[in-house]
């Protein structure tokens, strides 16, 4: 039985749950709500099933040495095998000596039958959570076979059974024979592999499919498909023999073949140039709209200029009318006007200047006395002054930003469940109502980061300082995670005077604490000198209220002698004997607070509700 507190709104059971569980058909699942006091509500019982697959055989059709039984389709979603029972007994008992095929097929094939017999078979379905029920008992008789044949119907000849013509390790047999998941009704073999088939489907093979190089004529497409290469075989007429052979470039494209007419006899030879177009002219000197070759330009001209071209100096230009994002070269001065961007390292770039400025400045390696741009990307920037609005080590992921915007650093990285958030933060940041020069962790769901870890060998790990406000503070808002404290404070030392936290003040409180339940708990060792709240256990269906006087009954669990928890109940009389304080209030029962079995713990629960009471003393 699997027993859970949960404080959401719903409850998913799985199926590995189930598993672990003794993976049962049947489930049952008993919700009881349990109140803030203590108080507890009606159980609701919610039943559910996972029924056993159920196998339906449609018709058996029986051959001379195979049957095929067709199932209807199961669709149950885990459905595993099929179990075949078989014997030649009417009536027989399914046993492992009679299990003759364990899996999934449909139709069932029956193989290694005795010719002219009767067969009574069972099927058992299977899923993932076992076996499910076994079928009737269904029966088939497999055809009788005469190797000698019969001759009746007008002296046809009639075998029943496959006819088999083996010669030196070659054989030709006519019949019914599986192979690969078909029937061939004819086949003829080589000693190492089919060679010829016809197929009960209609397909005609020539070779092998394993071998790779065959013939097939696919019935289902009407086509005849060659795997492997077509030779003309010499003595053959070959090429002139093909009826559908061109004669002409008419023949291969006739709507083309005015403008292939020309060149068909030698690319310069006779060629009519007049019927070719889409190319660069060069006919003459003055430019027109689109790409040109002149005698000074090659490139493209946009109906005024060339835009895009290289001239017969050696300068060029790209996309030279612009005012920016223009690029040219006149022979001593390479000019660019827009971004100077390097994406791998054989590109790299190097910039150097007393100032360099950009909306965006790029490059494997830029250096300058003053550096301003939008966005600066590079593997070494090197600068005296490093201005910019937002500078970070990467685009994305773990990563470092500097904000001028905010004048903060943030940092970015895996908060343990495997999403990049922010960590820690260093700058003015307001938090509610207050400023704080550094903030670490963050509240988001799922981050199992420790906020702050801090090490010394021999003096204080982390050392705070005021003036007026808070030095330190640290915030837990888990609502899963009970027993995570917001600070935890480890001392290795085993000196008896050493200690885990010291607080102090010089003239106020030295630790202000406040909890929902206790201020200050201790979970092992002694405190003093005065405990002033202690847990307490009341039998189930007690309703003190608070202010009345309870007193000691039976131990139900000790650790120490400063951590024994007592069953209690409302005084009787006045000045009973074994008073143990005044009721507070409720509380839920907390199983660190117990050294016992889940199973001992279960049953405490049925028994006892939790109390908090103002404690008289102990010990």
């Amino acid at each position: 039985m699997r027993r859970e507190y949960i404080t959401g709104r719903s409850y998913t059971y799985t199926g590995n749950m189930n598993l672990e569980d003794g993976n049962s058909r049947d489930i049952g699942l008993s919700v009881r709500p349990w109140g803030k006091q203590n108080q507890t509500g009606q159980t609701a019982v919610i039943s559910v099933s996972n029924p056993a697959p159920k196998v339906t055989v449609n018709n058996t059709v029986a051959g001379i040495g195979t049957a095929r039984t067709y199932l209807t389709d199961i669709t149950d979603p885990d459905f595993k095998s099929i179990k075949v029972y078989r014997s030649t007994v009417k009536g027989f008992t399914p046993s492992p000596d009679n299990l003759v095929y364990d899996g999934y097929t449909n139709p069932v094939i029956h193989e290694g039958l005795q010719t002219d017999t009767t067969y009574y078979f069972r099927l058992l379905g299977a899923d993932e959570f076992g076996d499910g029920e076994l079928t009737p008992e269904f029966s088939f008789k497999t055809e009788a076979f005469n190797p000698a044949g019969e001759l009746s119907d007008g002296d046809n000849l009639i075998v029943r059974g496959n006819v088999v013509s083996e010669y030196g390790g070659s054989k030709v047999i006519l019949g019914p024979l599986k192979r690969d998941g078909y029937f061939n009704v004819l086949e003829a073999s080589a000693v190492s592999a089919p060679i010829f088939e016809v197929r009960e489907n209609g397909d005609l093979l020539l070779g092998s499919e394993q071998s790779g190089s065959y013939a097939i004529w696919d019935q289902s497409e009407k086509a005849f498909k060659v795997f492997g290469q077509i030779n003309i075989a010499a003595g053959s007429k070959g090429y002139s023999a093909l009826l559908d052979r061109p004669n002409s470039l008419s023949s291969i494209n006739a709507a083309e073949a005015g403008k292939l007419q020309g060149i068909q006899d030698g690319a310069t030879k006779g060629a009519d140039w007049g019927q070719v177009s889409g190319i660069p002219q060069r006919f003459s000197d003055s430019a027109t709209p689109g790409l040109n070759l002149t005698a000074d330009y090659l490139g493209f001209h946009n109906g005024s200029r060339f835009t895009t071209y290289m001239d017969r100096n050696g300068h060029f230009a790209l996309n030279a009318s612009a005012a920016n994002n223009c690029l040219s070269w006149n022979g001593s001065v390479l000019s660019v006007r827009g971004d100077v961007l390097a994406t791998s390292v054989a590109a790299s770039v190097s910039l150097n200047a007393p100032t360099i400025s950009g909306g965006t400045i790029q490059g494997t390696h830029i250096s300058g006395t003053t550096i301003n741009g939008g966005a600066i990307n590079g593997t070494n920037i090197t600068g005296a002054t490093v201005t910019g609005s937002t500078m970070q080590t990467a685009g994305g992921g773990k990563r470092i930003v500097l904000s001028s915007a905010t004048n903060e650093a943030h940092f970015y990285g895996d908060q343990g469940d495997g999403s990049i958030q922010e960590l820690a933060s260093i700058g003015i940041r307001p938090v509610g109502g207050d400023k704080y020069v550094m903030q670490v962790g963050n509240l988001n769901p799922g981050n199992r980061r420790a906020g702050i870890l801090a090490h010394s060998n021999d003096t204080v790990a982390i050392m705070a300082q005021s003036n007026t406000g808070m030095p330190l503070f640290a915030v837990h808002e888990s609502q899963t995670a009970r027993t995570s404290p917001a600070i935890y404070a480890l001392n290795m030392s085993h000196d008896p005077i050493s200690m885990g936290i010291k607080a102090s003040s010089a003239g106020g409180v030295g630790v202000n604490a406040q909890g929902n339940k206790y201020a200050v708990y201790a979970n092992f060792g002694d405190y003093g000198p005065f405990t002033g709240a202690h847990d307490c256990l009341l039998r189930s269906g007690s309703e003190p209220k608070p202010g009345q006087i309870l007193v000691y009954g039976e131990v139900i669990n000790r650790r120490d002698l400063s951590n024994v928890l007592h069953e209690a109940s409302l005084s009787s009389k006045p000045r009973q004997r074994g008073k143990a304080g005044v009721y507070v209030s409720a509380t839920a029962i907390n199983p660190e607070h117990f050294d016992m079995t889940d199973d001992e713990f279960a049953e405490l629960e049925d028994t006892y509700t939790a109390g908090i009471m103002n404690a008289l003393g102990e010990g």
